[in-house]
């Protein structure tokens, strides 16, 4: 994913949207790749937030925190919903977005970020919106999950992440992720 988005960043323009397809050891996904013309126009604004939407995925992929919330509008608000292993709730603000992304980097040691498919379409205040499926892949950390073997997990998000454009930048507003599944193993019972 760096790789697409340093692709993305070294030429000032988008042109089109075209489909790949990647297929891993147990699951396959569709990724939506731009491709870039040199002599088109200044990225639209839902390019803009399409391409911040790709930089919240790789700085999700870090797991670095601090980066993660970067991304976000200080007063934002991160609500994480379905199958979410005890980390689901509303949080508000960098400190509660942060210390929520902290947890989650506990229970892992590795993260990889799919991105599967995303649409950007206005929400009900006229705001653009990222609408999406992705899948993650990640090691379990042995302390927290001794059972756990030492190969990968998978789940699989829908997000719908909200964006405003403050200081010169698209930062999320609201953020809702339904964990559509975030297998872990049951290691007490």
């Amino acid at each position: 994913m760096l790789l697409l988005l340093l692709s993305y960043l070294a030429v000032s323009s988008l042109s089109q949207a075209k489909s790949a397809t990647n297929t891993g050891s147990s699951t396959s996904t569709t990724s939506t790749v731009s491709t870039l013309s040199s002599s088109s126009a200044s990225p639209t604004e839902g390019q803009q937030v399409s391409l911040a939407y790709l930089v919240h995925l790789d700085s999700i992929e870090s797991e670095n925190a601090s980066l993660i919330t970067t991304g976000y509008e200080g007063n934002a608000t991160m609500k994480w919903e379905g199958f979410t292993q005890g980390l689901g709730g509303t949080y508000s603000g960098w400190k509660n977005i942060s210390l929520t992304y902290y947890t989650l980097k506990s229970f892992l040691t590795s993260l990889v970020v799919g991105n599967l498919t995303d649409t950007v379409v206005n929400d009900s205040s006229n705001a653009p919106a990222v609408k999406g499926t992705f899948a993650i892949d990640y090691q379990l950390n042995h302390t927290t999950f001794p059972c756990a073997n030492s190969g990968y997990y998978d789940g699989e998000i829908s997000a719908n992440t909200t964006y405003d454009y403050s200081d010169g930048q698209w930062l999320i507003s609201n953020e809702v992720w339904n964990f559509l599944s975030f297998n872990i193993p049951s290691c007490y019972g």
